[in-house]
């Protein structure tokens, strides 16, 4: 039921990882906040490539104790006929499988993450194709392997659309997006080069439903330094699933300055009811705090996962980044997991490099 905590790109349990991520341009989506200087119609995107290596050094499974260098690759791109209105996506290439045992660069495959169609007017934005649909944050801590338990409740691949109002009030700036889903079963949900297999509607699972029964709500904000989120989520049950999903979440993050550099501090916490759709109930607490000087970045996470018929999983993290050059820091980490009364131990290192670009389209 569990997603493996111990991974950045891959599952595997415990890691050394060593990553080298190339990003060029504005993420899908945004930019407008990205590339201001690039009006529309534009063309914007983004490259992001990592190299890393897992390698579990101790474990009470022995079976978790392996070694596993991988790539992950991203890219993000936008067309932009107006300001916010285009078309947007992201493809991946990463290992699809989870590792059983040694691999370099093994069980590589290329997938669309997300492909949609987006319409802005004021403050007010409709999207509809294939998107991870808002909920929660802290699934995206910073560290190698930070957001621990909270990638069990990221939202990613669904087929469906979305409608985010922005607004202010109370002094603050705030975002609320209601999103209607279900699970892609297209030949996107398939994979080029190594296939992680096509979506099907007998697989069951969280959304995997004829039509878009699943929904979720989210507001955004902040007041100052002070940020928040809040959301609901329902997910309807598929065949051979015994119930459906409800969720709650809720979480706050500060950003101020401390001494010489910057600190960020965030807090958040996830209840789920029937959690994917099975018939545990499930709490998720994450705690992350991270200490920016200079060009170094120091990040820790603890975060628990109580099961109701499981018991409790722990998690801790923490990570030391240093930025060589422009775009480019390396990073070492190391991580601690305790998931269904057994331990696991991750050393990690990291490398990562981003660029951005993007271009006006004459004619249109």
């Amino acid at each position: 039921m569990h997603a493996n905590t111990l991974r950045t790109t891959t599952s595997a349990p415990i890691a050394l990882a060593f990553g080298l991520a190339l990003g060029l341009g504005a993420a899908p989506g945004h930019a407008e906040d990205d590339e201001p200087g690039i009006p529309a119609p534009r063309f914007t995107w983004e490259l992001g490539v990592e190299v890393e290596n897992d390698l579990t050094f101790e474990a009470d499974d022995p079976a978790a104790e392996l070694n596993d260098l991988f790539p992950s690759i991203t890219g993000e791109f936008g067309l932009e006929f107006l300001e916010g209105t285009g078309f947007f996506g992201t493809l991946v290439l990463e290992p699809v499988l989870d590792p059983t045992d040694d691999r370099v660069f093994e069980d590589v495959g290329l997938y669309a993450e997300e492909l949609f169609a987006q319409g802005q007017v004021d403050v007010v934005t409709v999207k509809g194709g294939k998107f991870n649909p808002a909920f929660g944050q802290a699934w995206d801590a910073p560290g190698i392997f930070g957001g621990g338990f909270a990638g069990d409740y990221e939202l990613l691949e669904r087929i469906g659309g979305a409608l985010t109002v922005e607004f202010e009030a109370g002094g603050g700036e705030h975002e609320a997006t209601l999103s209607a889903f279900m699970a892609d079963r297209t030949f996107l949900s398939d994979s080029l080069f190594a296939e992680r297999g096509r979506v099907r509607l007998g697989d069951g699972g969280p959304s995997n439903t004829e039509g878009p029964e699943s929904f979720a709500l989210a507001l955004d904000g902040a007041f100052d330094d002070i940020g928040y989120t809040a959301g609901f989520l329902y997910q309807s049950g598929g065949r051979g699933d015994p119930s459906d999903e409800t969720g709650f979440v809720a979480g706050l993050t500060r950003e101020l300055q401390a001494g010489p550099g910057e600190l960020f501090l965030q807090g958040e916490g996830a209840y789920f009811s029937d959690f994917e759709a099975g018939s545990d109930d499930v709490l998720i607490g994450t705690f992350v705090g991270a200490y920016e000087i200079d060009d170094v970045t120091i990040s820790a996470e603890y975060a628990f996962r109580d099961v109701e018929a499981a018991g409790t999983d722990h998690f801790v993290t923490a990570t030391v980044e240093y930025e060589i050059v422009e775009n480019l820091s390396a990073g070492i980490g190391y991580a601690f997991a305790r998931e269904d009364d057994e331990d696991a131990h991750t050393l990690g290192l990291i490398l990562v490099y981003e660029i951005g670009g993007g271009f006006a389209l004459q004619g249109f």
